[in-house]
């Protein structure tokens, strides 16, 4: 299928309505032991409601979004374990769709196999040199629009090894299609950490009923050191389709002096 054209989708969307989602900030090593886990704030206009975030795996939390599907939370090295962990089993099912013609599958086994080698590339560097980050739980304060918004983002974003990374999600709804846009982003003043950091993205978009099809997109950007910034983004989108499925995915990991490993996971539908 051609790629998603970004104007018409960006034209037929039905809304633009930005949800904000401040996250993350993670406790310093010197923080009590008994300090709250999780701190769980959602509201919707006038009203407002408690979602649980439960954690599924070591340092992994996850929630159920308002608007339907679930975002996920991962941080320390053991989360990038779980990543990498299920990278590995979604190509195992990807390869089983090879004898089926399944659409953009040699894209996404590409894209797959990226995601792959820079998880298994940062959990074998940090596990040589015997940095795991401390896993400390984090406090987490979300908001989120009510279930009828056709058009929402999410952003986490916190301070880690003397720079801040941001992770940006958005989706969009047209008439007849979909697209996913996810951004991780890295910002620091000087003098400038000498620590090593990587970015990275990925999107995916699919449509079950009327012309089944599918759109995937992932880039990276590291490792780096001793700059200002950097940001690296993806895009997928979908169409002709009423029911676009979409879900995106960002990445931070800091070594080389000081350890810092970070995801984010947002969808609109549960089975991913």
């Amino acid at each position: 299928m051609a790629e998603y054209d970004r104007s018409v989708g960006f034209m037929n969307r039905w809304l633009n309505v930005t949800i904000s989602l401040a996250a993350l900030a993670i406790v310093g090593c010197n923080q009590a032991d008994d300090a709250d886990p999780l701190d769980d704030v959602v509201s919707s206009g006038e009203e407002s409601a408690e979602i649980t975030w439960v954690e599924i795996a070591p340092g992994v939390w996850e929630r159920p979004r308002l608007e339907g599907g679930f975002e996920r939370l991962g941080f320390g090295l053991q989360a990038f374990e779980f990543a990498l962990e299920r990278a590995r089993q979604e190509r195992v099912a990807l390869l089983d769709l090879r004898d089926r013609d399944a659409p953009d599958l040699e894209t996404r086994l590409h894209k797959n196999l990226e995601l792959i080698n820079y998880l298994r590339s940062t959990v074998d560097e940090a596990g040589e040199v015997g940095e795991p980050e401390p896993l400390t739980p984090p406090s987490v304060e979300a908001t989120s629009l009510a279930a009828s918004s056709p058009s929402s983002s999410s952003a986490v974003s916190d301070y880690v090894c003397a720079g801040s990374y941001n992770f940006d999600i958005q989706f969009y709804y047209g008439m007849v299609d979909g697209a996913v846009a996810t951004t991780a982003s890295w910002n620091e003043f000087g003098p400038y950490a000498p620590y090593q950091k990587t970015l990275h993205t990925y999107s995916y978009a699919w449509a079950p009923d009327y012309s089944p099809s599918d759109h995937t997109d992932s880039d990276y950007y590291g490792p780096f050191s001793h700059s200002c910034c950097a940001s690296v983004s993806s895009y997928a989108g979908v169409g002709v389709t009423f029911r676009p499925m979409l879900y995106g995915s960002a990445y931070v990991s800091v070594t080389s002096g000081c350890s810092a490993f970070r995801f984010y996971e947002a969808s609109n539908y549960s089975n991913y």
